[in-house]
């Protein structure tokens, strides 16, 4: 995932083994609008699909370096935290996901302005953390919330939560 303008080089060959090169050069739309990120922060981009565990929809920030990469995995560890925002090319919006796996298990959640998350029915979203939400931010459940911190958990901010089901386990 670059996070700077960058030029790459292509090559085309067709099947009558002609050769093509050029050069495109690729606008990065910015950097995500995170303040103090840390290794464990998840970026939606949502460049590949809607679906929440699609490696390719995240970007996650390399501390070393001090720059956003292409995420190895989706996010799903109670020390991720996710941010779901309108950055880069794709949609700030979560629609499933598609894993055998029922249930994500995050830390905090934080949807920027107009970012949506659905939790699809027979599904559930475990939060360890605290939610915000931005202007005009849902979070939504046709499946199941589950506030599971250890400690008192918050949810702030000038979104709307709808949910068919919510657990507090904490």
């Amino acid at each position: 995932v670059p996070t700077e303008a960058t030029t790459y080089t292509v090559i085309v060959t067709n099947t009558s083994t002609c050769t093509a090169i050029a050069t495109v050069d690729v606008n990065v739309e910015g950097s995500p609008s995170i303040t103090d990120p840390t290794a464990n922060d998840y970026i939606w981009t949502g460049g590949a699909s809607i679906n929440w565990d699609n490696k390719y929809n995240w970007v996650t920030y390399d501390s070393e370096n001090s720059k956003y990469v292409q995420a190895a995995n989706y996010p799903n560890a109670t020390t991720h935290n996710v941010f779901v925002e309108q950055y880069g090319s794709g949609e700030g919006c979560i629609h499933n996901w598609t894993t055998a796996n029922q249930t994500i298990s995050v830390n905090n959640v934080t949807l920027g302005e107009n970012a949506a998350v659905n939790v699809s029915n027979d599904k559930t979203l475990s939060v360890s953390g605290n939610v915000t939400l931005g202007t005009d931010a849902s979070l939504s459940a046709d499946g199941t919330v589950e506030f599971a911190g250890t400690a008192v958990q918050t949810i702030s901010g000038e979104g709307t939560l709808i949910f068919n089901n919510v657990t507090f386990n904490n």
